[in-house]
C-alpha cells in the first residue's frame, strides 16, 4: 500500500514496515486493517503519543473542538462569551 506511494518510507523504515508497525502493537500503539472479502484495502496507526502542538500547526481542528476535553471547550466558551459580551458593553459606553 505505502510503496506504491512513496519510496521514502521503505528507504527509511525498511521493506518489511507494515509488518513491524502490525507485530509492535502495544498500550499506547495500535494498527487497525480494513479488509473486504479478504484483502487489505486501508490501514490506520493510532497511538497515544500526540504532538497536539504540532497538529494545531498543521490543521484546522476547530470542528473537532481543538482535540480538548469537552470541560475544557465549555470553560473556553463561556470566557470567550464573556468577553465579547464585555466589548459589546464597553462600546456603547
Amino acid at each position: 500500500m505505502f510503496n506504491s506511494q512513496s519510496e521514502t518510507v521503505t528507504e527509511t523504515y525498511g521493506e518489511y514496515f507494515l509488518a513491524e508497525l502490525i507485530a509492535s502493537q502495544n498500550e499506547n500503539n495500535k494498527a487497525l486493517v480494513a479488509q473486504v472479502k479478504d484483502k487489505a484495502i486501508g490501514l490506520m496507526g493510532l497511538t497515544s503519543d500526540i504532538d497536539s502542538k504540532l497538529l494545531h500547526e498543521c490543521f484546522e481542528l476547530e470542528q473537532f473542538d481543538n482535540l480538548l476535553k469537552p470541560e475544557f471547550m465549555n470553560a473556553l466558551n463561556k470566557r470567550r462569551q464573556y468577553l465579547i459580551e464585555q466589548t459589546k458593553k464597553e462600546a456603547e459606553e
